[in-house]
């Protein structure tokens, strides 16, 4: 359900001062990205890999429970480029299709992924 977009009146007010100790060293950036999930925690570990000073910004505690859509074999190189596929690899999940099915109709399709690469 879409909602009538929020004004600036009604949105919430980040206080640096809630998270930041007021002794702390001054905050300099050169990019402030807000939310670290899967979006923003790559695209801060790529600029900060390029030299670039990065704040990151995220409401929620981590680590926390979390149902993640998929690791798909196209990230394989994304993770690399990253440093984590390591760690990925040693969590030991293989993933060979993914299963589409139909709330509305009879109907499922498996897709492997071994099918779907060029060549």
């Amino acid at each position: 359900m879409l909602t009538a977009p929020v004004t600036a009146s009604q949105a919430p007010t980040l206080r640096l001062d809630a998270v930041v100790p007021a002794n702390s060293q001054a905050l300099s950036a050169d990019v402030v990205i807000i939310g670290g999930g899967p979006g923003g925690s790559t695209a801060g570990a790529l600029l900060a890999q390029k030299g670039w000073r990065v704040l990151l910004i995220e409401k929620d505690r981590h680590p926390r429970f979390h149902i993640g859509e998929s690791l798909l074999p196209l990230n394989l190189p994304l993770f690399e480029q990253l440093g984590c596929s390591a760690a990925i690899q040693k969590v030991g999940l293989v993933k060979h299709s993914v299963q589409f099915h139909s709330t509305e109709h009879a109907a499922s399709q498996t897709f492997a992924f071994a099918d779907a690469w060029d060549g």
